[in-house]
C-alpha cells in the first residue's frame, strides 16, 4: 500500500513538471522546414528560405533557417518580408517563456544601412523586437528574442517577422534562425512540498519493514 502511494505521487510530480507547450523542429534539427509555415510580410518576400549549418549564437555551427528578405521593388521605408509560424498547444496555464537566436549574415560585398528587423510574436502578442540599421560587407549581428506571455490552455499561434525596408536581390544579406523554444509554467509542489512527504512516506515504509522482520 505504502509502496502504491510513493509510485503514485512520484507520477503526480513527474506529470506536474511535464513540458507546457512543444515547439516541433525548434532547432531545424530535421534539416528543413517542416512544421513550420512561410507567408509574406506587408507585401514582402524571401528569394531564399532553407535550412543550413551557421553559427548563428556565436558557439558553433548548427542548422539554422536561412532568409534572404525584403520587398519586390522599392519599399516606401515600410519594413518588408515573411512571417515564420507554427501553431502550437498550450497544455498547462500560466507563464511561459518564449525564446530564439538570430542573426544578421552581411556576407555580401560593401556595406548597407539597413539590415532588417527581426520580431517575435504569440498569440498575436509582440514579445520582442530587434532592427539594426548600418552593417557592413562580410559582417555578421547576432543576438536574442525572449518574452513572457500568461497563456490559458488551449491553442495559439508562435511566429517570427523578418522584413527589411528595401527590395531584396541576390546581393543582400541574410537573416539566420535558431533554437525556437518555449519553456512553460515550474511545478507546482503539494502542499507542504512534495520532496518532504516523500521522504515521510519512505521513512514509514523502512520503519514497517524493520518491525515486520
Amino acid at each position: 500500500m505504502v509502496r502504491w502511494g510513493v509510485s503514485v505521487l512520484v507520477a503526480l510530480w513527474l506529470a506536474a513538471g511535464a513540458q507546457a507547450a512543444t515547439i516541433q523542429n525548434g532547432d531545424f534539427e530535421t534539416g528543413d522546414l517542416t512544421g513550420w509555415t512561410i507567408s509574406e510580410a506587408f507585401g514582402g518576400r524571401t528569394l531564399v528560405q532553407d535550412v543550413a549549418p551557421f553559427d548563428t549564437t556565436g558557439a558553433g555551427a548548427s542548422n539554422a533557417l536561412r532568409l534572404q528578405v525584403g520587398g519586390p521593388g522599392r519599399t516606401g521605408g515600410i519594413a518588408r518580408g515573411i512571417y515564420l509560424s507554427q501553431t502550437i498547444a498550450i497544455t498547462t496555464g500560466g507563464l511561459h517563456r518564449f525564446r530564439a537566436d538570430f542573426a544578421f549574415d552581411w556576407s555580401a560585398a560593401g556595406s548597407n544601412a539597413y539590415a532588417g528587423e527581426v520580431q517575435l510574436f504569440a498569440d498575436g502578442v509582440r514579445l520582442d523586437r530587434f532592427g539594426q540599421s548600418f552593417i557592413s560587407g562580410g559582417s555578421v549581428f547576432r543576438g536574442t528574442l525572449e518574452g513572457d506571455l500568461d497563456l490559458n490552455v488551449g491553442i495559439i499561434e508562435l511566429s517570427l517577422l523578418f522584413a527589411r525596408r528595401a527590395d531584396v536581390s541576390p546581393n543582400v544579406g541574410f537573416h539566420r534562425v535558431d533554437n525556437i523554444s518555449v519553456v512553460g509554467p515550474a511545478p507546482v509542489p503539494l502542499p507542504g512540498g512534495l520532496p518532504l512527504l516523500l521522504a515521510g512516506i519512505g521513512t514509514i515504509y523502512v520503519v514497517r519493514r524493520r518491525r515486520r522482520r
